[in-house]
């Protein structure tokens, strides 16, 4: 993560007096995202992680799913939202190439320009998802999503248990596994 964009979410946590641990998990989060470079076009994957990161530690929070739109293109897109506010760090990189900010989005504030983001969360209706991913994803549990994971069945509690060890915090699969297996993303 650049130094701005470091400097402008702590700018926006101090702000709105947000909770600290908001930013030190999507800020490490995303920058270990970026090392491994799965940024690109992996909505679904990378909010699924940052929200079961979210919850173990304690940051209430819900995996949303539904249409954005930026510059008039509309696409099926997953984010989280913390208090009805959005986070999103798979925007950067989607698989759209005419879609792309230099930032991600925290607490609603676009993190390149540290303004208001430019981006509608959750247009059209419930029954409209723009592509075929998102139609999927939307009759999936994050059991039965983790399960047929592009990067192997275990690979999203491998990456949950392996970032809470970093952070001093031990985690179980089984249990994870048990405690997500019939959650569903939040229509928006």
């Amino acid at each position: 993560m650049s130094g701005e964009m470091l400097n402008v979410i702590q700018t926006i946590q101090k702000d709105y007096e947000l909770n600290e641990k908001i930013s030190e998990v999507v800020i490490d989060y995303y920058n270990d995202m970026e090392r491994k470079g799965m940024i690109k076009g992996g909505c679904h994957l990378l909010s699924t992680i940052l929200h079961i990161i979210l919850l173990e530690f304690n940051v209430s929070n819900e995996l949303c799913l539904g249409n954005v739109k930026y510059c008039e293109h509309v696409f099926s897109h997953s984010w989280v939202s913390i208090n009805n506010m959005i986070y999103d760090v798979a925007i950067t990189h989607t698989n759209d190439p005419r879609i792309f900010l230099n930032g991600i989005v925290f607490n609603g504030i676009d993190t390149s320009t540290g303004e208001k983001a430019k981006i509608d969360y959750g247009v059209l209706s419930e029954s409209d998802l723009i592509d075929p991913t998102g139609k999927t994803v939307s009759k999936l549990t994050l059991g039965d999503y983790a399960s047929g994971c592009p990067r192997g069945r275990n690979y999203i509690w491998e990456y949950v248990i392996d970032y809470a060890k970093g952070h001093k915090k031990h985690l179980n699969a089984s249990r994870l596994k048990e405690k997500y297996s019939l959650e569903r993303w939040v229509r928006k």
